[in-house]
């Protein structure tokens, strides 16, 4: 840590932020108030590998808060350099440090296509990991490097699969998940290997969050992948994943949930807040009619394309698989509208699209609680 926090401090010092007290891990992450204005022309003096460095610095410090701008400018010079030089490693720290700042960008498909994808051999299971998450964050499938790391798997050339441990083996598999590529043989090979472990290793909390999601989208996929779960590994996890919903209902929603939550009761309809029964927390749903309404705050989405990312889809995608229809309110979208009868009225609409060819005076017999 100490050696990053170094490598931070110079690459701001080197881009004239100046933070509000001395960099340190207590603060990684959660500074959010600076604005950098580089100069275009001291960046295009960078190599390609200062651009991924500044690009994962930047997300360190900032998240998804602040730096939009910045890290614009930086990929446009790393553009102009067609990011000749990055080493794999730095791949993955932009690919890491965009996902952390929720910054999406087809810049990906050339920073870790071609000569990149063939270096792959480079990267220890911390960065590989790193690199699947990013994409899995951001929805970019990077066929070459897919491809190639199921050769390098196949063939042991590198570091094998027994090298990653639990979490970053748990990680790998739902990256894979997010992305759709379960029906591959990248994630039997990882799967095989996750089962090959024994249960107690995946223990953590995390982990079994992202397992259960790693099952919902078998079952979504139509792939049968609890045949190789010999030791109740898939068992367990579900139960902390219903736990962990349990544990959902009881706390407050945000302000965008409870806003919606609001107009839902405005207009009468039997609602459920909170409702677990989907296999997700759902924010607030109409049982009856089997519709999902998901506020979708800033989290859930793009920073600079406002596109859902992908936890987003797949729960979606999940949701849809098991019957529910989908009512997804931006949380943009919601701020525009002014006053309450606004706000009635969009959602109306909303329901009124999604029941299709029902009017909504008929909606309205069927879910209308009696007052």
């Amino acid at each position: 840590m100490q050696t990053r926090e170094r490598e931070v401090k110079g690459l701001v010092e080197a881009l004239q932020v100046t933070p509000p007290r001395p960099c340190s891990a207590d603060y990684l992450g959660v500074y959010s108030t600076t604005t950098l204005y580089p100069s275009l022309a001291a960046l295009k003096c960078l190599s390609a590998g200062a651009i991924s460095e500044c690009i994962w610095a930047l997300a360190v410090l900032g998240g998804g808060a602040v730096y939009e701008s910045e890290t614009d400018m930086l990929i446009q010079v790393g553009q102009s350099h067609s990011w000749q030089g990055l080493t794999p490693v730095q791949g993955a720290h932009v690919c890491w440090g965009l996902a952390t700042a929720r910054h999406c960008t087809p810049a990906l498909g050339h920073i870790l296509g071609g000569r990149m994808a063939e270096r792959l051999c480079e990267l220890n299971p911390r960065q590989t990991t790193a690199l699947l998450w990013g994409c899995a964050i951001l929805l970019h499938q990077p066929h070459a490097a897919l491809q190639k790391l199921t050769k390098n798997f196949k063939a042991n050339d590198i570091a094998g699969l027994s090298n990653f441990g639990p979490g970053q083996l748990a990680t790998f598999g739902w990256a894979l998940s997010v992305l759709q590529q379960q029906d591959t043989p990248l994630f039997w090979l990882v799967w095989a290997e996750i089962c090959r472990r024994p249960r107690a290793s995946f223990s953590k909390k995390a982990v079994h969050m992202q397992l259960h999601q790693v099952a919902l989208e078998a079952n979504t996929a139509g792939v049968d992948i609890a045949l190789y779960d010999k030791q109740g590994l898939l068992e367990a996890a579900k139960l902390e994943w219903d736990n962990e919903i349990v544990n959902k209902r009881s706390k407050q929603g945000s302000y965008y949930a409870r806003d919606i939550l609001t107009t839902v009761i405005g207009l009468g309809l039997h609602h459920i807040e909170e409702d677990a029964s989907a296999g997700y927390a759902v924010d607030v749903s109409l049982p009856h009619l089997k519709i999902a309404i998901e506020a979708d705050g800033p989290s859930h989405r793009s920073r600079n394309t406002r596109q859902p990312l992908g936890p987003t889809i797949m729960k979606q995608r999940h949701l849809q698989a098991a019957g529910w229809q989908l009512i997804t309110i931006a949380h943009d979208d919601w701020d525009s509208l002014q006053g309450r009868s606004a706000k009635l009225q969009y959602l109306q609409e909303k329901l009124g699209t999604c029941l299709h060819d029902m009017n909504w005076s008929a909606c309205a017999n069927v879910v209308r609680v009696n007052l």
